[in-house]
């Protein structure tokens, strides 16, 4: 068993967990880097997680929430050999693997005293590391994560060697042993670089804007969405394969007021229809009952030798939830936002109440522009904090992530209705979903430094957590 008093949250870890924002000054480290470095083979508070296009690699971002060590990390997990283990009967299975006494259909194995983290692929990055996303590129990717504890957008390259991912993300990898390399500064996005800038910025004005939190990717337009916590901006970051480096374009406020309390966020971001050059980006706030959305001008990618000179962020039509969405004195808190049906349907996330709202995002043909009408609401688990949609031959399927119950809640919006719900381990705050070689989810469990592997193929399994990775390790 985990000691408990490895798990006791520190202030800071709460405020982490629950997307409040951290001072800067909390959010470093005056300890040396070396002197606590992070593990190469240790998930702790895992908050951000991607999915190769293979199905091989799960990516990890560790957020060190309770500052620990000296860095955050990005490691990689190899779903392979996860796949075997669980494949695998139990005169098969390895030492550092148990079954659980509570359920013997989950596989328990130690992260530290395995092979399933691929140690040489372990790179430091900054504290409170957020959501994690995979940008595929020829012969390989590109990890990009948003950083709270710089606050920068930090990304590193992955190329695969004699079957094994390797994260680059430094000039030079370190030279002391044992150690990880630490992402450099060229690999950590820190301003906007406005092409042309504008005769009247000023370099304050052209600084990335803090608390960088959610995060979305277009990978046809080779374009990137970042919300921020703690001023409500979102940044436009031009991700081009052609480029030696991501860049950050352009940002914008304005898109919400601030609440009677003063507190403004943009919270989740994502395209309606992506690929759509002319499409809406919706964007959801924590702090307010509406939804907002914005285009991005010329966003087409330009041939290689071209600068994106005319790609902007652009304001686009709001819309006020019902009011019947907040409770008379309680704040409004929306999490997040997904769609299906190519764009028709959104299905949207909030904590107060707690519920997923269904509405019909089809385009109208007398305004051009979608409905953005409620059709149905699901009341869901208390404290929800994301959700993810997946389409498959059963139909659709929203999984619906619940800190505080250590839950998914699995609804079927065709029915209106909670059809499953899966203990997954305490915290779960972050989830993906891989459909080959075999469907699954890998929810990431924050408090319990977990990840969790959800068995999504129909039959009697289906839902299922088959294994759970970090769960018998002994914390010292």
């Amino acid at each position: 068993m985990i000691p408990a008093a490895t798990h006791k949250l520190s202030r800071i870890a709460l405020l982490a967990l629950l997307g409040l924002a951290v001072s800067p000054l909390t959010s470093g480290c005056s300890a040396s880097e070396d002197s606590i470095a992070p593990p190469r083979d240790r998930l702790y508070h895992p908050a951000g997680l991607a999915v190769d296009p293979s199905g091989d690699w799960l990516y990890v971002a560790n957020a060190n929430a309770d500052l620990r060590y000296g860095n955050g990390s990005l490691v990689a997990l190899d779903l392979e050999k996860a796949d075997a283990l669980i494949a695998a009967g139990p005169g098969g299975r390895p030492d550092y693997c148990t079954t659980s006494a509570l359920s013997p259909g989950t596989l328990l194995c130690d992260e530290e005293n395995s092979d399933l983290l691929e140690k040489t692929s372990t790179v430091r990055i900054g504290n409170f590391a957020g959501e994690l996303r995979y940008l595929p590129r020829p012969g390989g990717g590109r990890l990009i994560t948003a950083v709270r504890g710089d606050p920068s957008v930090t990304w590193a390259d992955v190329s695969v060697a004699s079957g094994k991912p390797v994260l680059t993300c430094a000039k030079t990898a370190s030279s002391t042993t044992g150690l990880a390399t630490t992402c450099d500064e060229t690999h950590r996005i820190t301003s906007v670089a406005r092409v042309p800038a504008t005769a009247s910025a000023t370099d304050d004005a052209l600084r990335l804007p803090g608390e960088p939190f959610g995060l979305s990717i277009d990978e046809t337009l080779e374009l990137g969405y970042v919300t921020h916590l703690s001023t409500g901006h979102v940044t436009l970051l031009d991700l081009r394969g052609s480029l030696p480096a991501p860049l950050a374009i352009d940002f914008r406020a304005g898109f919400f007021t601030a609440n009677s309390a003063g507190d403004l966020t943009a919270y989740a971001v994502q395209p309606r229809t992506p690929g759509n050059p002319d499409g809406l980006i919706y964007l959801t706030s924590r702090t307010a009952a509406r939804i907002a959305t914005f285009r991005v001008t010329s966003a087409l990618p330009p041939p290689a030798s071209e600068a994106r000179t005319g790609s902007r962020l652009v304001p686009g039509p709001t819309f006020d939830l019902p009011a019947q969405f907040v409770a008379t004195g309680s704040p409004a808190d929306v999490r997040g936002i997904a769609f299906a049906d190519a764009g028709d349907r959104a299905y949207v996330l909030s904590r107060a109440p707690a519920q997923v709202m269904v509405l019909d995002t089809s385009i109208d043909a007398a305004t051009g522009l979608p409905r953005n009408q409620l059709v149905d609401q699901i009341e869901v688990c208390a404290q929800p904090s994301l959700l993810r949609v997946r389409e498959s031959a059963a139909g659709t399927r929203v999984y619906v992530v619940c800190f505080a119950a250590g839950q998914v809640w699995v609804v079927d919006p065709g029915a209106a209705r909670v059809v499953d719900v899966i203990d997954t381990g305490r915290g779960p705050n972050a989830i993906a979903i891989r459909e080959t070689p075999t469907p699954r989810a890998y929810v990431a469990n924050f408090v319990d430094a977990t990840i969790s592997v959800i068995d999504l193929a129909p039959g009697p399994t289906e839902h299922d957590v088959l294994m759970q990775i970090g769960t018998q390790v002994a914390r010292p």
